[in-house]
């Protein structure tokens, strides 16, 4: 099965070849590290993207960075 392209709701970065089916409608954008599910408005199928609306998880503002603490020994 070929996974579809999907736009990111949050910063417009493409996805490419993302399987919905097997993540029950979730991905995760490789551009911003928001995390989004596609929510069936018809209770049809979750990769029907114009019977569908988007439900954002957005990464807290200090997460994306790694912060390294040296010791001075």
């Amino acid at each position: 099965m070929h996974g579809i392209d999907v736009r990111c709701p949050d910063c417009g970065t493409i996805n490419f070849c993302l399987d919905l089916v097997e993540t029950d409608g979730w991905m995760a954008c490789g551009r911003c590290g928001c995390t989004a599910r596609l929510i069936s408005l018809r209770g049809g199928d979750a990769t029907d993207l114009k019977n569908c609306r988007w439900q954002l998880l957005r990464p807290l503002p200090g997460s994306r960075t790694l912060r390294t603490v040296r010791s001075n020994g």
